[in-house]
């Protein structure tokens, strides 16, 4: 964005621009950086292109750019293009058919960066109208209004004529496979993406006859050209179109998993997984064999289409899991075994990158998290493979910080935590004390990549073994507190903060030997200047989760931590944007429902005496969400509900608080609300303030 002593120095710096784009300007560098300078002047820009005239002499200066002799300053004009189209896709009509000539000779000039850069601009322009189809679309569905603003169908009245010069792009591949290499090739692909999304069925008729006349052809760059035009397909006509177009190319691109040519059986293997998670349909019990034998095969070849063919399988597991529950089967546990071995064994090769190591263990995950019940006793056999290969992986650590062995023990504790979600206890028992003890090897010596996972281990751990977790509690405090502190690595921090809360929600009472430090370190992050904002509502909700746990034993607490909460409670912005409203509504709904913790947990012996002296300062956080217009539902359910309980702990007492007009006035209006559970619990609120003063 524009700084903002800019605003109102966008003519003075328009004029000088145009004199460096003026047509009577010989120099190119001179003009080059005038073009780069009304790039960055566009956001400065907007009341200039609200009047036509100045608009013209704009799009004038870029057109003298993108049209010039010179190879920099016509790729920096096609570039402002771009920018235009981001930032004014509404404004361009008037000039579309010159801005079309213009990129259409980029995208087939012999300059590589002109070319991209003018894919580019469509790429932008179907991107914009991709975004408006579904906004429309979604709003015409849900009954709400749709967006003011419309699509201009610039990509509709260009796709055809475009499709000829981006199939020409689509051939510009290099020799080597290479994921990262953004080149004209993988620039048409993903432009193609895009507007088929926008174009629909129609796109099929402009893009069929060249895959069917090409995805034999001798030559390897255009058979690996006809199957990403393929793959461009999948995501914009309706799978009535698609799905008997895919069954009959199906064959044909699985037998280019196994081409002469890397290059092919990459895009094809890729292109498999994408139909394997767009149109899984497709994928019948005649195909499946055919399949699973052709992508374990995949996984021994090269390491990047090895990491393609365990993506198909990945997004083959996942679309196969129609539901979170349990299975007896599913069509996959014929060739689970083979399936982990292939997987195992690419994981662990010796040429295996970050890419294919991460392809690897994710596929794994997924095929456990779905994986049917008969599949039990093969996840079971395999958790002492991987907590053999952490073990190792662990211990090669201590003696070296290598960047690679530390993602290896973040994969595997990925992955025993899948293991220990998905099987029953019944099952776990035995390995919970080494799950343990390798999460804490872990904690102990990797970096923060390995902690986050070995920290959501635990969190499993304790999630199954619940109050038996507390035999673990003297080896792993001292680690959990060094995570509470990492306020800097937000990840790691938040997770041990929702484990904290896991771990007192599963023990209750128990957790009082270690309540001390960790209320203590729960009250430090509160007050820390270094962590983010967004984390302190879960930090607040933990203090609540401990307050039901120790119940009457919290007072020890109450001083301190409502101090804190009142500070709290008094966070403010003058002039908040949405982020800020939405923070706002988290930190609210977390101090209400933790006072409630804290108040119910005191109900025993009386002491709930002990919250009275705060209670004024809960009743003005009340009252400001009562009146504030962006509270959200769940926050008033949540207020409502606190002055329903103290009303009802205090019985009588509570006269003249529940009697206050602000409350009244909350109650009244949340009885009459559109939403039904604030409704609900705001007539039981009124009652129970009722009850008080009839007392």
């Amino acid at each position: 964005e524009c700084a903002p002593y800019l605003k109102g120095t966008e003519n003075v710096i328009l004029n000088m621009i145009s004199k460096g784009l003026a047509a009577n300007q010989k120099n190119n560098g001179i003009k080059l950086a005038a073009v780069k300078a009304l790039t960055y002047s566009l956001e400065l820009a907007e009341p200039n292109f609200k009047r036509p005239k100045e608009k013209q002499l704009i799009f004038t200066m870029i057109f003298n750019a993108s049209t010039c002799s010179d190879e920099r300053v016509r790729e920096a004009g096609i570039s402002c293009l771009v920018e235009v189209a981001s930032k004014y896709y509404d404004q361009m009509g008037p000039f579309m058919r010159q801005i079309f000539e213009i990129t259409k000779k980029a995208i087939c000039s012999d300059s590589e960066e002109a070319g991209k850069m003018g894919i580019e601009f469509w790429s932008t322009v179907a991107e914009t109208e991709a975004d408006l189809k579904w906004s429309h679309q979604e709003a015409e569905e849900s009954g709400m209004t749709p967006p003011d603003q419309k699509s201009c169908n610039f990509t509709q009245a260009a796709i055809s004529s475009l499709i000829p010069s981006l199939w020409s792009c689509l051939s510009k591949q290099n020799e080597d496979v290479d994921d990262e290499e953004w080149n004209l090739a993988s620039a048409a692909g993903c432009c193609l993406t895009k507007m088929s999304e926008v174009a629909g069925d129609s796109v099929v008729k402009m893009v069929l006859p060249l895959v069917e006349g090409n995805i034999r052809n001798k030559d390897w760059r255009v058979r690996d050209a006809a199957t990403t035009a393929f793959a461009t397909m999948l995501n914009g006509p309706t799978k009535e179109k698609l799905i008997p177009l895919v069954q009959r190319a199906f064959p044909v691109i699985l037998e280019h998993v196994k081409d002469s040519n890397d290059v092919v059986k990459h895009t094809a293997a890729w292109t498999i997984g994408r139909i394997c998670e767009e149109i899984p349909e497709v994928i019948t019990p005649k195909v499946l064999p055919h399949l699973m034998r052709t992508l374990i095969m995949a996984m021994t070849f090269s390491s990047k289409v090895a990491s393609k063919a365990c993506y198909a399988v990945r997004n083959l597991a996942d679309a196969l899991d129609q539901n979170d529950s349990d299975e007896p089967s599913n069509p996959l546990t014929k060739y689970f075994y083979d399936l982990m071995k292939s997987l195992l064994d690419a994981s662990n090769r010796e040429d295996a990158d970050q890419g294919l190591m991460a392809s690897a263990y994710e596929c794994i995950a997924s095929l456990i998290h779905t994986a049917g019940k008969d599949s039990y006793e093969t996840i079971k056999k395999l958790i002492p493979h991987m907590l053999k290969r952490l073990e190792m992986s662990v211990n090669k650590s201590k003696n070296n910080s290598d960047t690679n062995n530390v993602n290896i023990q973040a994969y595997i504790c990925g992955t025993l935590v899948v293991c220990i979600r998905k099987l029953p206890v019944s099952i776990l028992g035995s390995f919970m004390d080494t799950f343990m003890l390798a999460f804490l090897e872990v904690l102990k010596c990797g970096t923060s990549v390995c902690h986050e996972e070995a920290l959501l281990g635990v969190t499993e751990v304790v999630r199954k073994t619940k109050d038996k977790c507390m035999r673990y509690m003297k080896a792993f405090t001292p680690l959990l507190l060094k995570s509470l502190n990492n306020v800097l690595e937000v990840r790691v921090c938040g997770i041990a903060i929702g484990l904290a809360g896991d771990i007192v929600e599963a023990v209750g009472s128990k957790i009082k030997p270690i309540a001390d430090n960790l209320v203590q370190h729960f009250l430090n992050l509160l007050q820390s200047a270094d962590l983010m904002r967004d984390v302190k509502p879960r930090v607040i909700h933990a203090i609540g989760g401990m307050a039901l746990a120790l119940g009457k034993d919290f007072q020890r607490y109450l001083r301190h931590v409502m101090g804190m909460l009142q500070k709290m409670a008094l966070y403010k912005f003058e002039d908040p944007d949405e982020d800020d409203i939405e923070f706002m509504n988290q930190l609210r709904e977390s101090l209400l429902e933790t006072y409630t913790s804290i108040f119910a947990g005191l109900s025993d012996e009386n002491a709930q005496n002990l919250f009275r002296p705060y209670v004024d300062s809960v009743w003005q956080l009340i009252c400001v969400v009562g009146k504030d217009e962006d509270t959200e539902d769940s926050v008033l359910i949540s207020a409502v509900s606190l002055v329903g309980d103290i009303a009802k702990g205090f019985g009588s007492q509570a006269t003249g608080l529940v009697s206050q007009t602000a409350i009244q006035e909350l109650l009244h209006k949340s009885r009459r609300h559109s939403n039904s559970k604030v409704q609900e619990r705001a007539q039981w609120a009124q009652d129970e303030c009722q009850k008080a003063t009839r007392h």
